[in-house]
């Protein structure tokens, strides 16, 4: 291994696992996000539903494989302390009942059994779009972070609240955040994760503006410009070949 591709939001923690193999920062963050996958209609796509429904709607992936005993009790933090909140887990077609089971047992631990759904596709919309025409804000998993899942969040006007980890996988939610202009969603504490989430739900008002405006505004953010994206990761290409000619 010659060297490590990273980006201003996971440099300190690849530095702290590579040891002496080089970490080279691209300009242009460790992805890019082609608008273009998701269609969806914003105008037609609906409003938020915390005005529709008179509580927040927190959303989470149905991976259990990501979810945590710490991620669960963090979770159903954010859920005290939002009175009447959900914590509703989907974007998947079907959640097998182990692992309904499973969440059900953690958040129950916790004493939020009450406060968790499961999404159920009720027509012919893809999953992920059913789930975020029924969440108002994202609570990304740790210390496994979500990728697309989070990218497509975004596009889709939901906002993401993301805990950044001391580990590359820990670090993805951050430098997508980042590159969409979002960096005030980026936690660098649990405490801080309850307390991002929690304001964003006291807001009802601008995460109904967010579901008009979020999803264009991430269509024009450096997360969603491939082209500076490839220029940014050749740049680290041609460091990498100067390198080694100086060896």
């Amino acid at each position: 291994l010659d060297c490590v591709i990273s980006d201003a939001a996971s440099l300190e923690a690849d530095r702290a696992v590579a040891g002496d193999v080089a970490c080279l920062p691209s300009s242009s963050g460790l992805l890019a996000y082609d608008a273009a996958a998701m269609t969806i209609d914003f105008d037609a796509f609906g409003g938020s539903p915390a005005a529709e429904n008179g509580f927040v709607t927190f959303g989470a992936v149905g991976d259990a494989s990501r979810i945590t005993p710490d991620t669960a009790r963090v979770f159903s933090q954010v859920l005290r302390a939002v009175p009447g909140a959900y914590l509703m887990f989907g974007y998947v077609d079907t959640i097998c009942p182990s692992v309904v089971q499973r969440l059900r047992e953690l958040f129950s631990h916790f004493g939020m059994l009450s406060r968790i759904a499961f999404q159920t596709p009720v027509d012919d919309r893809p999953a992920n779009q059913q789930f975020h025409a029924n969440v108002d804000i994202v609570l990304d998993s740790f210390p496994v972070n979500g990728v697309f899942e989070t990218c497509e969040s975004l596009r889709a006007g939901v906002p993401v609240v993301t805990l950044a980890g001391n580990r590359r996988a820990g670090c993805m939610g951050a430098s997508i955040l980042q590159a969409a202009g979002k960096v005030e969603w980026i936690a660098d504490s649990e405490e801080a994760f309850v307390k991002t989430a929690a304001a964003l739900a006291a807001m009802p008002d601008e995460l109904a503006g967010l579901r008009k405006t979020l999803g264009r505004a991430v269509a024009d953010s450096p997360l969603c410009d491939l082209r500076a994206f490839t220029a940014g990761l050749e740049g680290v290409y041609e460091q990498i070949v100067r390198d080694r000619k100086l060896r």
